[in-house]
């Protein structure tokens, strides 16, 4: 998510990217990737914190990157899979 940030594209579709589309490609968009009435309550909450960092792949690249997405919160299906101590 941070490295997709840092190159540029905006959170709304990050977030799309790592929910309905894997969802999409999957073919199982009708019981996952969105929260709607009826559907699993799988869920994450993340804090997009400041950072300053240096973004590395594997062929030697480098990117700059100001935001890091932190999780705070998961829950699946309803149930709290992992909490942040003081979230």
């Amino acid at each position: 998510m941070s490295m997709l940030s840092a190159v540029g594209v905006p959170e709304e579709k990050i977030l799309q990217c790592v929910t309905l589309r894997p969802a999409q490609a999957l073919g199982i968009e009708d019981r996952a990737g969105s929260l709607e009435p009826g559907m699993p309550a799988d869920v994450a909450v993340l804090d997009i914190a400041e950072s300053r960092m240096t973004l590395r792949d594997h062929y030697g690249g480098s990117i700059p990157a100001r935001k890091l997405f932190v999780p705070l919160l998961t829950m699946v299906d309803g149930r709290v899979a992992y909490r942040q101590i003081f979230f």
